[in-house]
């Protein structure tokens, strides 16, 4: 419906309105008239009867719903007279709406890349996590032991801070100690190399000796990338390594939003 077409259609239902009210005062005075009133006194009894006919159209329109539409629509032309005169303010108020969007959606961004994805692994929705202040290497074990007869698989592993430095100034580095079959269970497969295997979760090492896993991120930074990384010497907490594998770039660790750059068995730990 056009402008023009809301203006009759409104001026319609206020004449419809006027004649209706207009109709009910006449009757009325006519009951008075009947009962044996003057004219003159029953249309003034009849008017304090009604209260005003301004009064009565005011209480149909909001009867019918027709009253608050009015008064949205004079609040609306205020609203846009108020910022006619004040364009500062408009901009004002349209850049404090657009950082309040922006920031809510940086924050929502923000809160479900680091609560909200699922790890990259395989099939992270059948992931159960037992945690607890009192976890010991021996109860470790036993779970380890009799891991198939309640898991398809059990994992371990803990946050450390690595050095690098074999003397002087320390290097630290974001690291996990882990157990063997700790990238198995994931299932994250490895990008160059291997990964870690039971059998390499042995105190002094397995059949390779001590060997470690790096990350994407640490192989591009501390390697630029080479592939001749596999087999090369790394040093933690003055224990030597041996680097067997590097993990691809999606996955960054077993916890959302902590990345890792080195991961090493839990058993030949210092």
């Amino acid at each position: 419906m056009t402008r023009w077409g809301r203006l009759l259609h409104r001026a319609r239902l206020e004449r419809q309105l006027d004649a209706e009210l207009r109709d009910h005062l006449a009757r009325r005075v006519d009951d008075l008239v009947r009962q044996g009133l003057g004219e003159a006194e029953a249309r003034r009894r009849a008017a304090i009867e009604f209260g005003g006919l301004e009064r009565v159209k005011e209480d149909c329109r909001d009867a019918r719903g027709t009253r608050i539409v009015e008064d949205v629509l004079q609040d609306l032309r205020y609203g846009l007279r108020v910022l006619a005169r004040s364009p500062v303010f408009v901009l004002v108020a349209i850049a404090s709406l657009a950082l309040g969007i922006g920031a809510n959606t940086a924050i929502f961004s923000l809160v479900e890349s680091l609560l909200l994805r699922p790890l990259p692994v395989r099939e992270p929705q059948r992931l159960l996590r037992l945690q607890g202040d009192s976890w010991t290497n021996p109860v470790w074990e036993q779970i380890r032991a009799r891991q198939h007869e309640l898991f398809d698989g059990a994992l371990a592993w803990s946050h450390a801070r690595f050095d690098l430095a074999q003397g002087g100034e320390s290097q630290l580095i974001d690291g996990l100690w882990v157990s063997g079959g700790f990238f198995e269970v994931l299932g994250v497969e490895p990008l160059i190399g291997r990964a870690l295997r039971p059998a390499d979760d042995r105190r002094g090492g397995g059949p390779d000796g001590p060997v470690a896993v790096i990350s994407y991120a640490f192989w591009q930074r501390r390697y630029g990338g080479s592939l001749d990384v596999i087999g090369q010497p790394l040093t933690l907490d003055g224990v030597p390594f041996t680097v067997v594998g590097v993990t691809p770039p999606a996955f960054s660790g077993p916890t959302v939003g902590s990345a890792y750059e080195v991961a090493a068995p839990t058993a030949p730990r210092p």
